[in-house]
């Protein structure tokens, strides 16, 4: 029974971050007419390279990222992703917005994925640090999410 769990979830895991790398990707092709496009360039805006951590600030348990856009961004791009996959299975799909919900408040913004110390072999495993930030310095790269098992996919990863 905890086996099946852990398939599933895992399943459901990996499909939410598949249909999360092709929104990535899609808010990359830049058109008058691609929404994402525009919403998603306002969170580029910012180098995180020199740009000191962010600490917790309240407003992310409303989840507000530091700007309108910044948050839209992550609604279309993660949050509502989850949602459809909740309506369709809603055990996993529970587990699966509550993850979403704590790693966005707690530990994407500047603890892991903008997190310029994050280096090293943990990011072969998970698209922090230095993985992620990379694609800050070159969009046509390193478009997943938490973990880069997409990148390898389609040959998007560069170390």
């Amino acid at each position: 029974m905890v086996i099946s769990y852990i398939i599933n979830f895992t399943s459901l895991f990996l499909l939410w971050t598949f249909i999360v790398y092709l929104l990535h990707r899609l808010s990359h092709f830049k058109h008058k007419l691609n929404f994402l496009y525009f919403i998603h360039r306002y969170h580029h805006r910012v180098d995180y390279n020199i740009e000191r951590i962010r600490k917790f600030d309240w407003r992310y348990l409303l989840f507000y990222f530091g700007g309108f856009y910044e948050s839209l961004d992550v609604v279309c791009t993660m949050t509502l992703p989850a949602l459809v996959l909740y309506l369709i299975f809603p055990i996993y799909g529970g587990y699966l917005l509550t993850f979403h919900y704590l790693y966005e408040v707690f530990l994407s913004e500047g603890q892991l994925d903008h997190n310029p110390t994050i280096t090293g072999a943990v990011t072969n495993y998970f698209s922090w640090g230095k993985y992620h930030l990379k694609h800050h310095k070159d969009v046509r790269c390193n478009y997943s999410l938490i973990v880069p098992f997409w990148d390898f996919i389609f040959g998007t990863q560069k170390s």
